[in-house]
């Protein structure tokens, strides 16, 4: 089940030109009594769908789990939870789910699991009718198991061709296509409850009993029940199930596909509607109740001050029991960009009578081509309570702040990704979209702004492979703010998430990045981040022409203490008294989206008690769970303001920059003194740079660059008033023509 103390969420891609996110928040007061899990110690998982399609499974900075994938652009995907599992299913592929398709090719979790030995393929098993096996393109590998069983893989490559087949409805001598490896879990024991047979009654869109739509429902009394989560689907107009004595709500997902035209290049079906109705009923002994389509009238739609013609759009239903939490479903869409048109409707209807709802649409609208200056909009409505019948939004410029963003690359013309999921306090489960472009590019990014509403964001470096994954600390932004953001602006070191001052209007628990607390060292330390700090990277996955090595070491008075790959999640018990700390950590990494910031050493030296005598600001705890008893380490954290480009590149001739410091969670210590070295012949010789104090922990720094072409090298030594040093070498920090 999801669980408000878990804190999960869900996203995914939607075609090539864009990505769907879910994040999730959660009250501060759901953590009273449970365990901070800071965002390193959650694993990622890269994992493919059987229809192709990447799903990437990431923490953000308060636990969240963010997980994005790619599908087809003309098919919507859907996003549930259901009997303590994450689903995530191209619409196209809902109708032959628990049928033909097992459901666990869509269950991350056991995907995770099926794929650990080979990333990227699926191994299946294809059970099929007839004297000998049909033709199968999109199963590669195939091994005959027995008369009418295969077994194979499917792979990011060949995965479409299966989605193809399905739309089509070509797979008429395939039984069953099934997950190898997968488990299935026990169900639930009855606890002693008497159980009813719940029938259930589906109506299409076209008032026909339907068949193959799915429907979630929910023991609004409490969600740990028996039958508490599940989810079901029709054939021939009905399903039935058995549950207990109590309250219910159900969720029907109807998706009707047009037949009047095909995707170019083959796909499924141009456009189409999705129908999402929700009834909320009582089971007294053997119930029947219906769930019909044309119920759902509010047509979910939205409109900007500026014009937009591409982008996506989310709905995202929650469903919380009056106890042990509940239960979230959402779908995404593709708008303009060559999607073809697809149409959204909920159904109106008072708030439940036991437990709560939620309902949330989001938008993510880019200008046109045509626009001298690119703009986009990120926008997010949604309430507890009664569904209104009025779900076309616009969106009005005075409720609007204005982020100057630019995306920076070494590499012109790189396939880049991006995502703004928000949500709400009460929400556990949230869903924004992004699309695809191509970087560098400056533009300007509208933020719908609330009180109440977080934001976060993340950027993916390389579209196609989803390495280069970077996040942003959470914000809540004011109507009328202007600020900036920059992604990927060299030199690149490690990161960490900063304190936004976010909490003070949304509660939040985040994992400090660096902390001590009961005689223990605690860091979450990620090994790209870029400048200002604010934002992390995680470590890549193996991907095509990726390297990657990460190193750290930690040392106590002089002894290693420990050492491993990324300080994530690192939990190592120090002296009782005051001691001298130094911790190394250095990254290598080179891809072909990135050629610059290819090797740095970071060393950070630090004394206790004299850098851990300040509490966390609020809203940041230790792995622990609490900020009682836990003091941050007072790691400084560099701020290079080069003058280079999108591209990375200085000019040449003299160069003169600002080189600012803070301490990790905005701890005040002042900077005492700043040295600065570069090197233009990797790293063989170094040049003193001149350094002087341009105010409160900023340093003006100026040197001189050659006149012919290459790469430069920084190296800083930045001490405080504690006593703690940074040290800094970053290698191919920029270029110079």
């Amino acid at each position: 089940m999801t669980h408000r103390h878990q804190v999960r969420s869900l996203t995914a891609l939607l075609g090539s030109v864009a990505i769907a996110a879910m994040a999730s928040a959660l009250p501060a007061a759901a953590h009273q009594a449970s365990r901070a899990i800071p965002a390193a110690l959650q694993v990622d998982h890269l994992v493919t769908l059987v229809t192709g399609q990447r799903v990437l499974e990431t923490a953000s900075a308060n636990g969240a789990t963010v997980v994005s994938a790619s599908p087809s652009v003309a098919s919507p995907l859907v996003s549930f939870e259901a009997d303590s599992a994450w689903y995530a299913v191209p619409a196209v592929a809902v109708h032959s789910v628990g049928a033909q398709l097992d459901p666990a090719l869509f269950d991350l979790s056991a995907l995770s699991k099926a794929e650990a030995a080979t990333p990227g393929q699926v191994p299946v098993q294809v059970q099929w009718q007839g004297a000998s096996a049909p033709g199968m393109p999109w199963l590669l590998h195939p091994t005959t198991i027995t008369a009418g069983v295969t077994d194979g893989v499917v792979t990011t490559a060949s995965g479409p061709a299966l989605q193809d087949a399905l739309a089509a409805g070509t797979l008429t001598t395939i039984s069953r296509i099934s997950l190898l490896g997968a488990v299935t879990a026990p169900s639930m024991p009855s606890a002693g409850f008497t159980l009813h047979t719940l029938t259930v009654n589906g109506i299409d869109f076209k008032g026909a009993p339907d068949t193959g739509d799915i429907a979630i429902l929910i023991n609004a009394d409490d969600a740990l029940r028996n039958a508490g989560v599940s989810f079901a689907e029709w054939y021939r107009g009905v399903f039935k199930v058995s549950v207990p004595d109590g309250h219910y709500a159900l969720m029907g997902d109807f998706v009707h596909f047009s037949t009047s035209g095909v995707v170019a290049g083959g796909g499924p079906p141009a456009g189409g509607q999705e129908h999402m109705a929700i009834v909320n009923f009582t089971v007294h002994g053997n119930t029947t109740v219906t769930v019909d389509a044309r119920s759902a009238t509010a047509r979910v739609a939205v409109l900007t001050p500026l014009p937009t013609d591409v982008g996506s759009a989310t709905a995202t239903w929650q469903r919380d029991s009056r106890a042990n939490g509940g239960t979230a479903f959402a779908t995404g869409w593709s708008i303009g960009g060559g999607a073809p048109p697809f149409n959204v409707y909920v159904s109106p209807g008072p708030a439940p009578a036991v437990g709560t709802q939620g309902w949330v649409t989001s938008f993510h609208l880019d200008s046109p081509s045509t626009s001298s200056t690119p703009y986009s909009y990120d926008v997010t409505y949604g309430g507890e309570g009664a569904i209104s019948s009025v779900q076309r939004h616009h969106v009005r410029a005075s409720q609007l702040a204005t982020v100057a963003t630019r995306y920076f690359s070494d590499i012109a013309g790189n396939q880049e990704m991006e995502i703004r999921p928000s949500f709400f306090p009460w929400q556990f489960f949230s869903t924004g979209i992004l699309d695809i472009f191509s970087a560098p590019l400056n533009r300007t990014e509208y933020v719908l702004a609330a009180p109440d509403l977080l934001w976060t964001q993340t950027v993916v470096a390389d579209a196609n492979t989803f390495a280069g994954t970077t996040q942003d600390s959470p914000h809540v932004f004011a109507p009328g703010e202007t600020t900036s953001a920059d992604w990927n602006g060299g030199p690149i070191g490690p990161g960490v998430p900063v304190d936004t001052g976010a909490a003070a209007s949304v509660p939040l628990i985040q994992g400090c990045p660096a902390c001590v607390e009961a005689g223990m060292l605690e860091l979450s330390v990620f090994p790209f981040g870029d400048n200002p700090p604010g934002h992390y990277g995680f470590p890549n996955f193996p991907t095509p022409g990726l390297t990657e090595t990460d190193a750290y070491t930690i040392w106590q008075d002089g002894v290693a203490i420990n050492t491993g790959q990324d300080p994530l999640g690192v939990a190592v018990p120090i002296a009782s008294g005051p001691a001298h700390y130094r911790l190394q950590y250095s990254v290598a990494m080179t891809a072909p989206w990135r050629t610059l910031s290819t090797a740095e050493t970071t060393t950070w030296s630090f004394s206790t008690p004299a850098s851990t005598s300040t509490q966390p600001p609020t809203g940041w705890v230790c792995f622990s769970g609490t900020s009682l008893g836990c003091s941050v380490v007072a790691l400084m954290l560099p701020n290079y303001q080069l003058p280079e480009d999108e591209t990375g590149h200085v000019a040449s001739g003299p160069v003169t920059f600002q080189l600012g410091v803070s301490h990790i969670l905005g701890v005040s210590i002042a900077a005492t003194s700043a040295q600065v070295s570069v090197s233009f012949d990797g790293g063989t010789t170094w040049v003193p740079a001149h350094v002087s104090a341009s105010g409160a922990n900023r340093f003006a720094v100026s040197y001189t660059d050659p006149t012919t072409a290459g790469t430069a090298a920084i190296r800083i030594h930045v001490t405080d008033a504690k006593g703690g040093v940074l040290d800094q070498t970053i290698f191919n920090a920029y270029a110079f023509p």
